[in-house]
C-alpha cells in the first residue's frame, strides 16, 4: 500500500476550479496514520451499496462507539484488557484499545451498524444527487 506524503496540495489547487473539497480530502488522507492491522476489517461492494465488516470477538455494544463526523467514519473502543481481573492461563484474544477511520465520499452515507456474533456490519450507500447524474444537454441553433 503507497501513502501519500510530502506533497503540496496548495501548488496543486491552482490546475482546476471546483476541486477544493478533492484537495481537503486529500490532506485529510495525510492525517491518518499506517494502521496497525487490528481489528481486521472487509470492504465489499455491492453496485452502490458497500459492508464494512470487522472481526471484534468478545466485544459488545457497550464497548464500541461508532460515529460519523466530517465525512470521517470513526469506529473505536474503550475496553482494555488491563483494567481487566480475570486469572486468564492464556490470553490469545485481543480486546486491547483501537480506533479505525474511513474517510467518506459526500455522496457515501452510513444506513446502519449492527454487531452479531463478533463481526461489526456497518452498511454504507452510495447516493447519487440528481444534479450529479448524467444530462444530456440540448444544442440552441
Amino acid at each position: 500500500m503507497t501513502y501519500i506524503s510530502n506533497i503540496s496540495f496548495p501548488q496543486l489547487r491552482g490546475l482546476g476550479l471546483g476541486f477544493d473539497a478533492m484537495f481537503d480530502a486529500l490532506e485529510a488522507f495525510q492525517e491518518f496514520q499506517p494502521h496497525q492491522g487490528y481489528p481486521p476489517y472487509n470492504l465489499i461492494r455491492d453496485g452502490e451499496n458497500y459492508t464494512l465488516e470487522l472481526a471484534l470477538a468478545g466485544f459488545t455494544e457497550k464497548d464500541l462507539t461508532v460515529e460519523l463526523k466530517d465525512n470521517k467514519l470513526s469506529i473505536e473502543n474503550k475496553r482494555d484488557d488491563a483494567t481487566q481481573n480475570d486469572d486468564y492461563i492464556h490470553r490469545g484474544i485481543a480486546s486491547r484499545f483501537f480506533r479505525r477511520e474511513w474517510l467518506l465520499h459526500d455522496d457515501v452515507v452510513v444506513k446502519s451498524a449492527e454487531l452479531n456474533n463478533g463481526m461489526l456490519s456497518i452498511s454504507l450507500e452510495k447516493i447519487i444527487p440528481a444534479e450529479k447524474k448524467p444530462k444530456i444537454i440540448k444544442i440552441k441553433s
